[in-house]
């Protein structure tokens, strides 16, 4: 396992992987390692594939963005979703209901 890996702290995790657009390959690129190597990485640190982790930090992102009040398209962007259909999919499936009318965003 590489050292460097070793060296980055959650946040900067979470910092690399808004701004790798939370895609495994560009993480991978990001801290300079192959996408295997970050694999083994995650799942050593974190207990989870690449790919779940990835969209659990969307979806954490989401509730965040919706819980200060931005909108579905806005949070939807920022998430990385082309359409915000596509992301009010998925936000329901993980969080078990609509960003529309979540609880969560509602005062």
């Amino acid at each position: 396992m590489s050292s460097r890996l070793l060296r980055i702290t959650e946040q900067e995790w979470q910092a690399k992987a808004r701004a790798s657009r939370f895609r495994v390959k560009a993480l991978a690129r990001s801290v300079g390692v192959s996408p295997r190597t970050l694999e083994r990485h995650i799942a050593s640190q974190f207990k989870v594939c690449p790919v779940e982790w990835l969209y659990g930090l969307r979806m954490a992102l989401a509730k965040e963005m919706l819980l200060e009040g931005y909108t579905v398209k806005e949070t939807s962007n920022a998430a990385c979703y082309k359409d915000p259909s596509n992301f009010a999919k998925a936000y329901k499936r993980h969080y078990g209901t609509s960003p529309h009318w979540s609880p969560m965003t509602q005062s």
